[in-house]
């Protein structure tokens, strides 16, 4: 991450095809945050049903 950001924004003037930019891994890591989130709050919703309720 710290590449991208410290990666000059002329580079892309000579390969388009090679920019990063800092905005992309910004959503990215917000997104994989997220979704990570969402899965731990699943596994501890579930593991605390089956805690209350172990005989189901």
């Amino acid at each position: 991450m710290a590449k991208s950001i410290a990666q000059p924004q002329g580079v892309a003037i000579y390969d388009p095809t090679r920019i990063i930019r800092p905005l992309d891994i910004f959503v990215a890591m917000a997104n994989m945050c997220g979704i990570t989130a969402h899965f731990v709050g699943t596994i501890t919703t579930l593991g605390l049903f089956n805690w209350l309720h172990p005989e189901l």
